[in-house]
């Protein structure tokens, strides 16, 4: 019983883990879009 629950919570944690790399690679992914877009609109 002791080892399911591990595992179910291993399991979350790795949920987890996945969705703050997935918020961190969208951040950064439109950081660099309207850092893109400024340096390109500022070149016009």
């Amino acid at each position: 019983m002791d080892s399911d629950s591990s595992a179910a919570k291993k399991i979350s944690d790795e949920q987890h883990a996945d969705s703050v790399v997935d918020a961190i690679a969208a951040t950064a992914l439109i950081v660099i879009f309207v850092s893109a877009c400024i340096f390109w609109i500022s070149g016009q």
